[in-house]
């Protein structure tokens, strides 16, 4: 074997995975934007879960919440900043205040709280909607911020784009606006 014909075995054999790096490099932009939308990603046994919840959040908005003075979402400036360096920050600390609202909404109409409500937020949720204070739609709203409060809270691997805890804190703020209404629902 030759110089020649050495250069070119080589050559043939890195061909192919710089042809493939080459591409990634290209695509890394487009593959950036995707990551945004992803709610899950995992390397081993390749799991990767989209937006769903976020989507079924925002149906589930749409049945609970009257439409009208809702609409635009009034939002502080720290809680944006914070979502583009923690989405999951924003969303847990959201779901503190609904969870708290939840439990004030309780005890304002002179309800007794669950004996396990720290442990069991399906205890609350029920009461709220034994009570008559959230509806059937707002009561699922409530379990569906709750869902994706706890993949932010405990899975490591939880993604959410910026954008996305920022419509979650929208739609908590406002079912916190409905708890804090003292209405019963109708």
């Amino acid at each position: 074997m030759d110089a020649l014909e050495f250069i070119a075995s080589i050559v043939a054999s890195v061909a192919w995975p710089l042809a493939a790096v080459a591409a990634l490099f290209m695509i890394r932009k487009p593959l950036a934007a995707l990551a945004t939308v992803l709610r899950r990603l995992k390397y081993g046994d390749v799991e990767i879960s989209f937006e769903k919840e976020f989507k079924e959040l925002e149906a589930s908005r749409a049945a609970a919440l009257p439409p009208g003075p809702q609409a635009a979402p009034v939002l502080t400036e720290q809680l944006a900043r914070l979502a583009e360096i923690s989405p999951s920050a924003v969303i847990i600390e959201t779901w503190h205040q609904v969870a708290k609202a939840a439990v004030v909404a309780l005890v304002q109409h002179n309800l007794p709280l669950p004996p396990d409500h720290v442990k069991n937020p399906t205890a609350v949720e029920e009461a709220l909607r034994a009570a008559g204070i959230l509806n059937g739609p707002q009561v699922d709203l409530l379990r569906r911020l709750r869902t994706i409060y706890g993949y932010a809270a405990r899975d490591s691997d939880f993604l959410a784009a910026p954008g996305m805890a920022l419509d979650y804190a929208a739609t908590a703020r406002d079912l916190i606006e409905v708890l804090n209404a003292g209405q019963r629902a109708v």
